[in-house]
């Protein structure tokens, strides 16, 4: 090939378009638009999971300024059919004060009903109605028997003011909370058991019952006994004779004994034996006051205090 030749070739070859450069450089931008589209398409993704998660979390939390969901509470159960013993009210500076013990039966307050309760200030009785719609209580100025007992009355006239202050109740950790207009405490109770079947008592004192001023001595009252039983009988000693008849309790704190029957031992003595009885046979009333029963006569005539025991000892039946 001489020189011409060769000058002719380089020219053409110059001239002409160079096939496998220009391919490369198409292939190579359109692969990183790809991945490009790629790396696009994958952040894309992660942000949409991102958003479904923060979503998922978020939907559980009050959103900002938003009151929260009410919760249900079971802190205003029904007051109907409860019964319950004072364990504290508001005295006149409005501290709380814890009632003092005397030989009275304890304050007490007890809903009857949907729309009536009952109760005692430690002194009088009280009844009446009261009005409830969810947690909101009030109770109107309920009528009240007129006895004065001194060491109590200072808690009476305490206990009638907080009642009718009463604007909501709660129950809490089984207690009865009766609040005023504010929220504050005025009265507090404990539940109270007033169930006398199947209980079994023994004497302590009996007092009232005769204007000479006599008493039972303790030494029979410690020998005196009575049992309630569930079928609606009762059994007892009266310190010298086993005797027995039928129960009945019409409604909470009110009981009649009949049916009296027993053995008929000759003792020693036989007054107080027959006082016990007496007086168990003209019983209209009764106070459960934890583990004391009261029992007593329309206009506390005659009371007869006993001491809870934990089993009734057999004893015969009734002649």
């Amino acid at each position: 090939m001489n020189e011409t030749e060769v000058r002719d070739l380089l020219a053409r070859a110059a001239a002409s378009p160079a096939p496998d450069r220009i391919d490369v450089d198409s292939a190579i931008a359109s692969g990183v638009r790809r991945r490009r589209q790629r790396v696009a398409a994958a952040l894309g993704s992660v942000v949409v999971a991102l958003a479904v998660v923060v979503g998922v979390l978020l939907v559980g939390l009050p959103r900002f300024g938003a009151s929260p969901s009410p919760v249900a509470s079971s802190s205003t159960p029904p007051l109907a059919g409860t019964r319950w013993v004072l364990t504290s009210y508001a005295d006149s500076s409005g501290a709380q004060v814890e009632p003092q013990p005397t030989d009275l039966p304890r304050a007490s307050l007890w809903f009857l009903s949907d729309s009536q309760l009952t109760g005692s200030t430690g002194c009088n009785g009280f009844g009446g109605d009261y009005v409830v719609q969810g947690s909101s209580l009030t109770i109107p100025e309920p009528g009240h028997t007129q006895m004065y007992c001194s060491e109590t009355a200072a808690q009476e006239e305490s206990v009638l003011h907080d009642l009718g202050r009463v604007a909501s109740y709660a129950v809490v950790s089984g207690s009865l909370h009766l609040l005023d207009a504010s929220g504050s405490v005025v009265l507090a109770y404990a539940p109270q058991d007033l169930e006398l079947a199947g209980t079994s008592w023994r004497v302590s004192g009996i007092s009232g019952d005769r204007g000479d001023g006599t008493s039972v001595s303790a030494s029979a009252t410690s020998r005196m006994t009575l049992d309630f039983r569930a079928d609606g009988t009762f059994t007892g000693s009266d310190s010298c004779n086993q005797f027995g008849g039928t129960w009945e309790s019409t409604r909470p704190g009110r009981v009649y004994l009949t049916g009296f029957g027993g053995t008929e031992v000759g003792c020693t003595d036989m007054a107080s034996p027959a006082r016990y009885l007496a007086l168990l046979a003209r019983v209209t009333t009764y106070t459960i006051d934890w583990d004391r029963l009261t029992l007593s006569q329309e206009g506390r005539m005659g009371t007869i205090t006993l001491q809870r025991v934990a089993a009734s000892a057999p004893g015969p039946g009734a002649s």
